[in-house]
C-alpha cells in the first residue's frame, strides 16, 4: 500500500470559476472546475466546443486578458500559485516548465517569418544565456526530430 504525498502533486486546479464581462452581461465560461495531476501522469481534458477547455488552459498559463474574469479558485504549479506570481515569474515558468500547444497554431505564426526564426526567437526569449547560433542549431535539431526539412532560419 502507498501513501500519495503532496510532492507528487504536479498540477492542483481548485474550484476553478472564470467568466467574461461583456455589455450583454457576464458570460461564465468555467464554472467550479478541479483536477490534481500527479507528476509522471498524463490528463487529458475532453469537452465540447465553446465548453471552457482553452480558457481554463490558457489561466494555467496566466495568459487570460480582459475581459476574462476569475471570479473563484487556485492554479497550483509545482506547489506555486499561479495567480500570485509576477509576470516574470510566469515567463520565466511559461515554456521551460509549463507550456501549450495552442489549438490553432496558424494563427500563432507569422507568415512574415520563418518558422525557424520563430522558433529561435522563442528559445532565447526562454534561455537568455543561448546565442543565435546555438538557439538556430537546437530549433533546427528539434525540425529534424519532426521530420520537417528544408527551413531556412
Amino acid at each position: 500500500m502507498s501513501f500519495e504525498s503532496d510532492l507528487d502533486i504536479l498540477l492542483e486546479v481548485k474550484d476553478l470559476d472564470i467568466s467574461f464581462k461583456t455589455g450583454r452581461g457576464e458570460l461564465r465560461a468555467v464554472k467550479g472546475i478541479g483536477y490534481t495531476v500527479k507528476k509522471g501522469e498524463i490528463m487529458g481534458l475532453v469537452g465540447e466546443s465553446g465548453s471552457g477547455k482553452s480558457v481554463q488552459a490558457h489561466s494555467i498559463l496566466g495568459l487570460l486578458k480582459p475581459p476574462a474574469v476569475i471570479n473563484t479558485g487556485s492554479v497550483c504549479f509545482e506547489d506555486r500559485d499561479i495567480f500570485t506570481l509576477s509576470k516574470r515569474e510566469l515567463e520565466s515558468l511559461r515554456g521551460s516548465k509549463i507550456s501549450m500547444i495552442f489549438q490553432n497554431p496558424i494563427s500563432y505564426l507569422d507568415p512574415v517569418f520563418t518558422v525557424g526564426q520563430q522558433m529561435i526567437e522563442t528559445v532565447r526569449a526562454h534561455d537568455k544565456t543561448a546565442s543565435k547560433v546555438s538557439a538556430a542549431l537546437l530549433s533546427e535539431k528539434m525540425l529534424r526530430e519532426v521530420r520537417i526539412r528544408n527551413l531556412k532560419t
